[in-house]
């Protein structure tokens, strides 16, 4: 939280684990925005560069993010990460899709 206010408040999924990591149909991809900006905020090398990409709105979803900030390596980082998401999401699917009997 040392990156607050702009930085995800990541703290609060211990404080307030349940309000936190609950799952709504509203959300996009089905996971809250704190635990996917989280799991994207521990990517970082050292605080200064998480700061450079909280700077540049990496994790503000109510604007744009200025990219021209950011080092390339950053953004397909960022992107695999979303990926890596992806991917266990899948799984998860696969596993609940046999455990029902479906292909």
């Amino acid at each position: 939280d040392e990156l607050a206010p702009s930085g995800p408040h990541c703290s609060q999924l211990s404080d307030n684990r349940e309000m936190s990591t609950q799952r709504t149909l509203g959300q996009p991809g089905g996971l809250p925005a704190l635990f996917v900006n989280c799991w994207r905020l521990v990517s970082f090398d050292n605080k200064t560069s998480a700061e450079k990409a909280v700077k540049a709105g990496m994790f503000d979803e109510g604007r744009e993010t200025d990219f021209g900030m950011l080092p390339k390596a950053w953004i397909e980082r960022d992107a695999a990460i979303y990926d890596e998401i992806s991917n266990g999401c899948a799984k998860i699917r696969e596993l609940y899709s046999a455990e029902k009997g479906g292909a």
